[in-house]
């Protein structure tokens, strides 16, 4: 920029109306509180995906908790109908040498 276009925006600062310099604060401080508030929802919304991943977390390791529980009981009631046919073969040939 050079000394002209330098003393022309002097210039033209001096001759700007104390109502547009108003104005121009006014504006700056609008931008100002603008910015402030967008940094709060910016971290609102960083906030809300903090606890809504923890609750993801936390949900699929509960759902993986009763899943594992799920297979111990199917495993267990296999294993208890083994036992039981088991017993039953075993208890068939005292069946029938008894009749």
């Amino acid at each position: 920029m050079g000394p002209e276009a330098i003393r022309k925006l002097l210039i033209d600062e001096q001759e700007r109306t104390p109502q547009q310099q108003q104005q121009q604060g006014q504006q700056q401080q609008e931008t100002v509180a603008a910015r402030d508030i967008l940094e709060a929802v910016e971290q609102l919304a960083d906030d809300e995906r903090r606890l809504l991943l923890k609750s993801l977390r936390e949900i699929a390791s509960a759902a993986l908790q009763h899943q594992e529980l799920l297979e111990l009981q199917q495993q267990r009631q296999s294993a208890q109908l083994r036992r039981q046919q088991h017993q039953q073969q075993l208890l068939q040939p005292m069946q029938h040498s008894c009749r």
